[in-house]
């Protein structure tokens, strides 16, 4: 209405709003990197020569995988929320490497981790 009390009509209008996944997305993304430990602290220090080990493939339960860059990087996309499985591929470690836990999420074995992912979260593996 108006200020005189008058009433206002005007034309109507529709859109259509299509919603894509975007930011909106449950999915998560697992990330982690495979590196030489070697005072076995858990925490990588390049300076004292702790580096990535590339082409070390990583297998989920599912069977999806993938193989670690130069700097030892690696991710998975599009993950659904709930507890996965983590496997190393010891055939692609270089000889004499010795895999060594960093938490008790594992099947008994140091090549596996279990990851507990939530909705649209990035965890870290």
């Amino acid at each position: 209405k108006t200020e005189q009390d008058q009433s206002l009509v005007s034309r109507e209008a529709q859109w259509k709003v299509e919603v894509d996944r975007g930011v909106m997305n449950t999915d998560g993304i697992i990330v982690g990197k495979v590196y030489h430990d070697i005072n076995r602290d858990g925490i990588q220090q390049k300076q004292d020569g702790e580096l990535g080990v590339a082409g070390v493939r990583l297998y989920m339960e599912n069977g999806n995988f993938v193989v670690t860059d130069p700097e030892g990087k690696y991710n998975f996309y599009g993950i659904s929320a709930k507890t996965h499985v983590l496997k190393v591929d010891r055939t692609t470690i270089p000889n004499a490497t010795e895999l060594v836990t960093q938490s008790n999420r594992n099947t008994g074995d140091a090549g596996s981790r279990f990851v507990d992912l939530k909705y649209g979260e990035l965890h870290r593996a």
